[in-house]
């Protein structure tokens, strides 16, 4: 059965019940484009995120192919060794040289902990060149100072202050003794002249002395009263303890008793 659909002259087109279609491809397109910012942005944030944790480990220095002595008793081994600031922060092999500031390809030289030098006179040498060179150049890292009852202080008094000028091991400049009285005085004239080394510093029974019995041979029961005092004095500012040198003066007129 056929059906005939007639249009009248004057009747109004029929109209469509649905609405034009966006194209399909452009909606593909469009959403492609969106995922791909998305995308983009979350790599460039990634990326950042990874230069700057990398750039938080850079490394001051990379010290590469060395042949590491540990002081732990080990057998030495090859390594490379990263320092960050004043620290070492990582050991091992073949470390990434593009993490580091600097790099100093050692070709075989030892790395090991500083030397300590348990006896020397570099307190009084560093007073004058607080470069230290001559340690440093052999390792030396900590030195012991104020040995063989000789020390800057404590010298407060007019007897010690010439023996001190007189009788230290090298001169020491006297722009540098005028600061120096007490042992605090030492310790803060170091602190704010830091020296190449890390010292340990000792009051001398020398220094001591000339500043109370002198070159007597026995010395008062008030002398030997000061000299305490000041020992007392100086180990409670930072003395690590009394060293003696009792074949030099004023050590040499020393007692037993005292």
């Amino acid at each position: 059965m056929s059906q005939t659909f007639e249009t009248r002259l004057g009747d109004e087109p029929m109209k469509s019940s649905k609405r034009p279609t966006t194209s399909k491809a452009f909606v593909i397109v469009t959403s492609v484009l969106g995922v791909a910012v998305v995308i983009l942005l979350i790599s460039v944030m990634t990326l950042s995120s990874v230069l700057s944790h990398l750039r938080s480990q850079q490394w001051t220095l990379l010290l590469t192919n060395g042949v590491v002595i540990d002081g732990s008793g080990l057998p030495r081994y090859k390594a490379d060794v990263a320092i960050k600031g004043n620290r070492i922060v990582q050991i091992g092999e073949s470390l990434d040289p593009d993490l580091a500031n600097e790099v100093v390809d050692l070709n075989g030289s030892v790395i090991s902990p500083g030397f300590i030098d348990s006896h020397t006179h570099s307190d009084i040498r560093l007073a004058t060149d607080l470069t230290g060179d001559s340690k440093l150049r052999d390792g030396v890292t900590t030195e012991f100072g104020g040995l063989c009852g000789q020390s800057l202080a404590p010298c407060d008094s007019q007897g010690c202050v010439k023996w001190r000028s007189e009788s230290l091991w090298a001169p020491v400049p006297e722009t540098v003794l005028a600061q120096i009285a007490s042992f605090k005085d030492e310790v803060k004239w170091f602190t704010e002249n830091p020296a190449s080394t890390n010292l340990i510093l000792f009051a001398g029974h020398n220094t001591v002395r000339s500043g109370t019995c002198g070159n007597s041979e026995v010395c008062t029961p008030e002398q030997l009263t000061r000299s305490k005092d000041l020992l007392r004095q100086a180990m409670v500012e930072g003395a690590w303890g009394l060293s003696t040198g009792l074949s030099y003066t004023p050590g040499t007129f020393c007692k037993t008793e005292e």
